[in-house]
Order: structure tokens, then C-alpha cells, then sequence
């Protein structure tokens, strides 16, 4: 099957080569939430609800076929990062690393960037993640982040590389993971702002902060902590937040992941602080192996953009097994909160509630608000030290979960007129284990999740099953997996599956599994056969 992405210039677009010397409010859009605040919210007056139905299709772009797949490469297609338009040109990157330059006018071709993939097959710190999720505009220049971990600056004009910072998830200090990096970076003045993923691939996540001119690395902020453990984890700075330190928090082993920054960054250029919410912890392996609140994973953070000192944080979900993290953004914004003008966070949960904190502060401005459903089964959310710190997902064998894991609050919400704009889906997942009450799996976003009890007793530990932590069993490993088990004398079955997302999931594991997954308007279902 063929897929292609097809671009729609509507209306203002067409106006950007006759107006960009008069420069109108909101003719450029610049971010991929339109400023730095990540409002979501253009405030230009030129398409309004009394013309909206006036707008007429100029020209449709057809994107050219994607590169030839990459051996275990999960592939993505079209796009997902929102496009940019500046200086009367559109910009927009697809899932395969591509990046396009189109005339407003005509929706002619200026120019195309394509990465090579043969650089991500050969990488040695990639997650074998294809997915892109923004580009930007500063200092004249058009910024990506390849899969890799290459950030890169083109001329808008031409696409000539004008600027780069190489390998930024290489030697990263206590990793034994891998990254993928989706996001274009921001800047607070000259340093320039980026995060990578785990991306499945179990890597350490982090921000950091470069130089703008030679590229030096100034800081770097992990959201958790080292393979193998810290014990003074959560002695550091968990004082300012809402969370008590918690001893050996995270536990001492090598499944630590998870915390990805996999989302907008909101800059104050007033402050120099710097916001931005992290990922649930890695769900791959069984959850009360990481005893702890595991911060700071599902957190909203605020960083010095100067020096990557941690300013506050406020946790959602301590010791999250459901992936009820904060969705793809946040947002800062100037708002009116009891009748007073204050500067607040904004943000939004998978575990469809809504947050308002003071900016400076971090203070929790009104109690979470709550969209959707019934919640059910949202073990720990909004627990606070209350939560439960040991928790496994067999506590979910047999219930029913609301949100489930396509459900709650995934989007970029938006702020304009004192109002905040979310989409929320109401989905349930019901999770059943049948057959065994010693296999501990779960499904959730679309990957499968694995305990430790779930190769049979007696078997050699499937090292390298753990290795994988958010969900990705590579052929080398499952492979290696089987080959232990069969020495060992164990009966194999093959599951296999396609994810909601279109992939597919062929996994070899025990034989007594019956997984039943109930989502709105569909049903995935695994089974042994």
C-alpha cells in the first residue's frame, strides 16, 4: 500500500508574498504552537467565523513516495509535525525525516532535505523510531532534529545547512539505552534547547542546553536517573516539588527508562525559565521493581534556562502503571485566575484531568480538573505521597481502565481568551489474563509490556527482553530469547498482532496468554495459537 501526505493551502497562506512587508499580527507562523508560550492561538483577524466559509482550495501538494524501508526500522507515515510558514513559504517535515519548502502561492517545490537513511540504519544510539513532531524558526534559520540526534539549521531560501550540533545522545552519562530525537530544539536568547526520547529504546531522557555558536554543550537535565540506581535520587531537588524524597526510589537495577520529553517546550524570555511536562516511566517490565514515586517521570518541570537547575516540579501520577502522563505541550500563558492577572502553566493528562500552576512558583492554582468518563482503575493519579509506591500492572489482570490507552488527554491544548481548549477521547481498556496468574502482560500505546515472571521458573532471565524497557523486542533479542528457552527445555508460542497504530507485533513469549484489549469503536485481540 501506497501512502502519501497531501498539504491544503487555505486562505491566509495565500496572502504572505503581497502582505510580508506590511508584517499584519499573525501573518508568519513561526513555532509549532505558534509562539514560545505555545498558545495554539494565531491571532490574526483575516480568516474570521463570518468568512471561514468563504475559503477556497488553491492547490494541493502531493508528497513523494518515503525512502525504502529500514531493516526493523518502525515505520511512520505522512506527517504529524504541524507546519511553519514564514517569508511566504510553508514548511513541513514527514515521519521519514524529510523536510520541504513550498511556495504559498502555487504550492510549488523550492527546496527538499532528505536525511540519509542509511545514517540511521548505522547508528549505534538510535531506537529504530521514525516519527517527527516539529520544526522551527529562529534567528532566520529553520531548525530540525533528525531521528538520530543531529540538530540541523537551513538557510529558509535555499535549505543550505548553515548551522549543526552532531551525535547529542552519544556517551550520554549513565545510559544503556537508545533515543530517538523528534522534536526541533527552542532557544532562550543564545543557547539552544533540546530533548530526545527514549523512543522505546529505554534511554536516559534528558533537556540540554548548546551553545548557539560552537555547539558546546553548557548543561544537560536528566528526568531520571542513572542505569543500576541512585539512592540520593530524590534528595537532590525533590523538595521542590510537591513529592517527598523517597529512599532508593527507582530501586537498584537496570530497568530504569522511561521520562521522555517528548513535547513542546514553553520559554519565558522574561525569566529565563524554561517548562515543559515528562513521560510516564518505562511500562516494559513489572512496575514493582521500581518501587518509588520513580521521579521525575509523569511531572510538569520548570528549568533555569541558563544553567538547567531545576526551579519546581509537580508530579501528576507518582509510580504511574496506566501511562496516564501529561500530554504533547504545555502552555504558559497571562492569565486571570480569581479576578487577579498571574502568569500560570497549563496542562493536560492521559489521565484526562487539567492543571493550572503558578509559573514562578509551581503552586497548584485550583484543584485538577477533570474531563471525560468515569475514571476507573486510574491507580495513584493526583495521590500525591498518598500514592501507592509499589504497585504492578497485575493489579490491572481483569479491570477495567478509564482512561484507557488511547483515551484521556493525548493533544496540544490551546489557550486564547482566558479559556484553555483540550480534546479529550473517551476510551476503556480492559485487560484479562485468563489462562495463567503468573504471566504479567499488559498492552498500552500500542506495545506490549512484559514482567519478569513471565518466562516460566527455572529459566535463564531474559537479559536482553529487558534491555528493550518501553516496549521493543528487536529479532536479534527475540531470537536470543527463544534459543535460552528452548535449551532449557520450555515450550514456545507465537503472538501476533497488529497495534491500532497498523504495525505489527510478533512476539515470542510464554504459552498461556489470552489478551483481550476493548478500545471505543474497536477491539484488538491476541491470543496464543
Amino acid at each position: 500500500m501506497k501512502f502519501i501526505t497531501i498539504f491544503l493551502s487555505l486562505l491566509l497562506l495565500t496572502f504572505i508574498p503581497q502582505a510580508i512587508s506590511q508584517s499584519p499580527e499573525g501573518l508568519n507562523w513561526t513555532q509549532p504552537a505558534f509562539d514560545m508560550f505555545n498558545s495554539g492561538h494565531n491571532p490574526q483577524q483575516i480568516i474570521t467565523r463570518d468568512n471561514v466559509h468563504e475559503i477556497e482550495l488553491k492547490w494541493i501538494y502531493q508528497s513523494p513516495e518515503r525512502p525504502a524501508p529500514i531493516p526493523g526500522a518502525r515505520m511512520a507515515f505522512g506527517t504529524h509535525a504541524p507546519p511553519i510558514a514564514v517569508y511566504g513559504l510553508l514548511y513541513f517535515v514527514t515521519e521519514s525525516n524529510k523536510l520541504t519548502a513550498l511556495n504559498t502561492l502555487n504550492g510549488e517545490e523550492q527546496w527538499t532535505f532528505q536525511y540519509d537513511p542509511v545514517e540511521l540504519a548505522i547508528s549505534d544510539v538510535w531506537s529504530t523510531l521514525e516519527a517527527q513532531h516539529s520544526i522551527s524558526f529562529f534567528h532566520d534559520l529553520l531548525w530540525m532534529q533528525t531521528n538520530d540526534c543531529n540538530i540541523f539549521a537551513f538557510d529558509p531560501f535555499t535549505g543550505e545547512v548553515k548551522n549543526e550540533i552532531l551525535n547529542t545522545c552519544t556517551d550520554v552519562p549513565g545510559n544503556t539505552g537508545k533515543y530517538v530525537g523528534h522534536y526541533s530544539p527552542t532557544f532562550f536568547e543564545t543557547i539552544i534547547i533540546s530533548r530526545v526520547s527514549a523512543g522505546g529504546g529505554g534511554g536516559r531522557s534528558f533537556v540540554a542546553g548548546y551553545d548557539e555558536f560552537n555547539g558546546r554543550l553548557l548543561w544537560q537535565w536528566f528526568s531520571v536517573p542513572p542505569s543500576g540506581g541512585d539512592p540520593e535520587w530524590d534528595f537532590k531537588d525533590a523538595a521542590k516539588g510537591n513529592i517527598n524524597p523517597y529512599p532508593g526510589d527507582w530501586g537498584e537495577n537496570d530497568l530504569i527508562g522511561g521520562g521522555s520529553i517528548f513535547s513542546l517546550i514553553a520559554v519565558d524570555e522574561s525569566t529565563g525559565i524554561i517548562y515543559f511536562p515528562t513521560g510516564a516511566p518505562a511500562l516494559s517490565y513489572d512496575a514493582s521493581l521500581r518501587p518509588g514515586p520513580n521521579l521525575y517521570t509523569n511531572s510538569i518541570v520548570a528549568l533555569d534556562a541558563n544553567t538547567g537547575k531545576m526551579i519546581w516540579y509537580h508530579q501528576t501520577t507518582p509510580h504511574d502503571i496506566n501511562g496516564h502522563e501529561p500530554a504533547r505541550s504545555l502552555i504558559l500563558a497571562n492569565a486571570t485566575v480569581n479576578g487577579e492577572e498571574r502568569k500560570v502553566i497549563l496542562s493536560s493528562t492521559k489521565g484526562d484531568y487539567a492543571y493550572v500552576f503558578d509559573a514562578a512558583t509551581g503552586e497548584l492554582l485550583h484543584d485538577p480538573i477533570s474531563f471525560g468518563a468515569q475514571k476507573i482503575s486510574a491507580y495513584n493519579t493526583n495521590q500525591g505521597n498518598n500514592a501507592d509506591m509499589e504497585l504492578s500492572q497485575s493489579n490491572l489482570i481483569g479491570k477495567q481502565v478509564c482512561p484507557g490507552f488511547q483515551g484521556g488527554i493525548d493533544s496540544a491544548p490551546a489557550f486564547a481568551h482566558n479559556t484553555i481548549y483540550v480534546v479529550t477521547s473517551a476510551g476503556l481498556t480492559t485487560y484479562d489474563n485468563t489462562r495463567t496468574t503468573r504471566l504479567s502482560v499488559v498492552s498500552n500505546s500500542n506495545r506490549l509490556f512484559f514482567s519478569r515472571r513471565c518466562i516460566p521458573p527455572g529459566s535463564v532471565k531474559p537479559v536482553r527482553m529487558r534491555k528493550t524497557h518501553a516496549g521493543r523486542v528487536s529479532t536479534r533479542e527475540t531470537r536470543a530469547t527463544r534459543i535460552r528457552l528452548q535449551q532449557e527445555g520450555h515450550r514456545l508460542r507465537r503472538i501476533a498482532a497488529d497495534t491500532p497504530s497498523g504495525g505489527n507485533a510478533v512476539v515470542e513469549l510464554c504459552p498461556e496468554l489470552t489478551l483481550d484489549v476493548f478500545r471505543t469503536a474497536a477491539i484488538m485481540h491476541m491470543q496464543v495459537h
